[in-house]
């Protein structure tokens, strides 16, 4: 694979195949060659593709891969020297993560594939980022709608109470066997002015 990868696009059925078909992919490209392989892809997995799409795909899972396993080299360094040093925050371990990354891929050969993992590696971090935010800002929601839901609950209160004082209210004045003064008595202490 001498040809320089393009980047997959974001609607690729065969660049975001799960991991499982991606090792059934791999398999019959090695065992029976690119034009078998394609057969194989449209019969089998019902994605119609051509051989760049085929070894654009190839080329960047062999990257995840190398990426994943980096990362996964960096992480446990970077669990040791926490270890040792009796712990660390998780952004000052995700900085040495990320650092420990960086040495190891700038080891490789390939510029062009070290400028691909280490992009990779940003938007994943990218990624987990929004996630983030986007967690704090459902939180942040939820706890404005509990609140309004109380603020409705409180209201309807206040309705109920307001709908049975006047209903009281309406029956003393309605009363014809009390006098003006009793009334007046009456409707103070409804609203709690006695």
């Amino acid at each position: 694979m001498s040809k320089k990868p393009r980047r997959i696009r974001s609607d690729s059925k065969l660049g975001h195949l799960p991991e499982e078909q991606r090792k059934q992919v791999l398999h019959w490209f090695a065992n029976c060659g690119w034009e078998s392989c394609l057969v194989r892809v449209r019969t089998e997995l019902g994605i119609s593709t051509n051989r760049d799409a085929l070894y654009t795909a190839i080329k960047r899972w062999e990257s995840e891969a190398q990426a994943n396993a980096w990362l996964a080299t960096a992480r446990a360094q970077v669990q040791m020297e926490a270890d040792a040093a009796g712990g660390m925050s998780v952004e000052e371990m995700e900085e040495a993560v990320d650092r420990h990354f960086i040495v190891l891929a700038s080891q490789k050969s390939d510029t062009d594939e070290y400028k691909d993992l280490r992009y990779m590696q940003i938007a994943a971090r990218t990624a987990r980022s929004n996630f983030k935010i986007a967690q704090a800002k459902l939180a942040q929601g939820e706890r404005k709608l509990a609140q309004k839901d109380a603020d409705l609950k409180l209201a309807e209160r206040r309705v109920s109470l307001l709908e049975a004082k006047l209903s009281e209210m309406k029956s003393t004045v309605e009363d014809p066997t009390l006098t003006d003064e009793q009334r007046r008595q009456r409707i103070a202490e409804i609203y709690g002015r006695a």
